[in-house]
């Protein structure tokens, strides 16, 4: 006689969409982001993992900032009778809406363990224009 075990259903369930997974993991999430304001600036803090600095890309227009990265990693291993390489290559754009327009032209980053920081001043407030009374 069989009785129905809804746990086990449910583990079953588990190794399905984990398996899954795998077969679908680029490798890369997209990063962890904070953003906050200070005084005068907008400050934007990324966690970019096994990325280099040379392979970051930060664009800024108006008040949307794009950052983009690529990663890659080649792995060898070569012993008696065997040989085993894997190579691998992911990339992300995350694109943010700003508070506020920015000065690009004087942003300033830093990029340290992983940690993109980039710190971008606010645009001074421009004169749209106003009305004129008549005397």
């Amino acid at each position: 006689m069989y009785f129905w075990d809804p746990f086990e259903e449910m583990r079953r369930m588990r190794r399905l969409f984990s398996d899954i997974e795998r077969e679908f993991d680029t490798g890369f999430r997209t990063p962890a982001m904070d953003m906050f304001e200070k005084d005068n600036e907008i400050v934007v803090i990324a966690e970019l993992p096994g990325v280099n600095k040379e392979d970051i890309e930060i664009n800024c227009d108006g008040k949307v900032l794009t950052i983009s990265a690529r990663s890659k990693l080649e792995k060898k291993e070569e012993k008696k009778n065997y040989y085993f390489a894997e190579r691998s290559a992911t990339s992300f754009s995350r694109t943010v809406t700003l508070p506020c327009e920015v000065d690009p032209q004087k942003a300033t980053t830093s990029f340290n363990n992983g940690v993109l920081e980039i710190h971008l001043p606010k645009k001074e407030a421009e004169t749209k224009g106003f009305r004129i009374p008549v005397k």
